[in-house]
């Protein structure tokens, strides 16, 4: 099992995150407020990725609530991210306020599409987990260790790249934020189910 990251945002206050994160082209910077992570700019995207580790082209992120979204706040879980401060390319997993539908969207040279839904087992809470992963052209989903979908890719765009985070924000940036992000190869995806 390959735990690459295992981050709970125990530190002092910082914005940016910096560390292992880079700020994706054209959005903001995430920054840890009282040990939790969350958006710095309101009302927009805000969304970090590892640019520090190697990972293989099979990967996942797991992501916990630390509080439940807010007002329409989102949570974005990505994996597979290239070119993170430039033309970027991800899977990106959206997890919004209110909403019993989580969302797949692919993106290629800064153009995202929409590819998959997934019911929720439940509306997004405080405490919630939700894992992205990718094995070959097939992407699944999870939430609080229970797999709520799978998408098979036949584009197969996406190779290569690293995980990441992101969150967009309304009016007030603790409606969304995570305690813990983790990332790893899908070798060690097994154990989030236990």
């Amino acid at each position: 099992m390959t735990i690459i990251v295992n981050d709970n945002f125990q530190r002092a206050n910082a914005n940016p995150i910096g560390g292992i994160y880079t700020t994706l082209n054209l959005e903001n910077a995430i920054q840890i407020v009282s040990n939790l992570a969350e958006g710095s700019v309101t009302a927009a995207n805000n969304s970090v990725i590892d640019t520090s580790n190697i990972y293989l082209a099979d990967q996942y992120c797991i992501g916990t609530i630390g509080s439940a979204p807010a007002n329409g706040a989102s949570f974005y879980f990505y994996i597979r991210c290239i070119n993170p401060t430039g033309s970027w390319s991800y899977m990106r997993l959206k997890v919004a306020q209110g909403n019993a539908l989580a969302t797949l969207s692919r993106a290629v040279s800064e153009t995202a599409t929409s590819v998959a839904t997934f019911a929720l087992n439940s509306l997004p809470a405080n405490g919630d987990t939700y894992m992205l992963w990718a094995q070959g052209q097939t992407y699944t989903v999870a939430q609080n260790g229970v797999v709520i979908g799978s998408y098979f890719d036949p584009a197969s765009t996406l190779t290569s790249g690293n995980p990441g985070f992101g969150f967009s924000t309304t009016g007030i940036l603790s409606n969304s934020q995570l305690s813990n992000f983790q990332t790893g190869d899908s070798s060690a995806a097994g154990a989030y189910f236990g």
